[in-house]
């Protein structure tokens, strides 16, 4: 027996008492990402590294103390995977493992402890992507379009705009910022679901993007340039890894096929 989950798009499956959530099956790509040749670029500050480096070893000390909890519980049948475990409150880990109040509650906090961890470690990962792409808007002398980082869906990570020797805007500059090893995104668009970097990735989020519209509404010339082509359109991924050093590639888009 199944059923969605209420306004979340998860399935939840009964799995004898328990209720078992069960992740919905990726959507397949209709469009791809395809990037040019890396370059490199100036590292983020040394100090953004030695915290990275400090909350993986915090989240890698969690996960064995998470693991030599669960290992620690008695064998079951049917047995119940880490998530499973880690989502169980205190009277469905006593009920399922038959152990104590207070050892369903070391369970609990160990796995909370991780999770915890995982979650500062991926939020500064984040940050270090967003200072390595601003850098980046920096060294080449771009002017900024304020963003709001970390704003969610249908926004860009961040953009600028370059000035020709007129003072006349001459480039928009979209980037996707990205930490570590963090993959590109994907979202639905009325081409079908496209990856971010595509095309069609591009036209559906400049679409939406609220600190977009507001710089085209403040600055009518340029959304003037951009219909009419004489503005260019540069969409780039910037990654930082965890050693602190930053690389960019262009992807590859189709201004013929972009809608202002």
């Amino acid at each position: 027996m199944s059923k969605a989950a209420a306004g979340a798009g998860i399935l939840e499956k009964v799995v004898g008492p328990f209720l078992k959530k069960v992740k919905p099956a990726k959507k397949p790509l209709a469009h791809r990402a395809q990037k040019g040749p890396r370059t490199q670029h100036p590292p983020v500050d040394p100090a953004l590294v030695t915290r990275r480096t400090q909350l993986a070893k915090n989240n890698k000390d969690a996960i064995a103390a998470r693991d030599e909890l669960y290992d620690s519980l008695p064998p079951v049948e049917p047995p119940a995977s880490k998530s499973e475990v880690g989502g169980m409150s205190v009277a469905e880990l006593r009920q399922k493992y038959g152990i104590s109040a207070a050892e369903a509650r070391e369970i609990r906090e160990g796995f909370r402890q991780q999770r915890d961890a995982q979650a500062k470690l991926g939020q500064h990962s984040e940050a270090m992507g967003e200072q390595g792409a601003s850098n980046v808007i920096h060294q080449r002398g771009q002017e900024p379009i304020p963003t709001q980082p970390g704003s969610g869906a249908g926004t860009f990570d961040q953009m600028s705009v370059t000035h020709g020797p007129d003072g006349k805007v001459t480039d928009l500059n979209v980037y996707e910022a990205k930490g570590g090893n963090s993959p590109l995104g994907a979202r639905d668009t009325p081409d079908g679901r496209a990856q971010q970097g595509t095309t069609e990735y591009l036209n559906d989020v400049a679409a939406r993007d609220p600190a977009l519209a507001d710089y085209l509404a403040k600055n009518p010339a340029v959304r003037e340039g951009l219909q009419d082509g004489s503005i260019n359109v540069n969409y780039e991924l910037v990654r930082t890894r965890p050693d602190g050093s930053v690389s960019s590639q262009p992807f590859t888009i189709d201004p013929s096929r972009l809608t202002w």
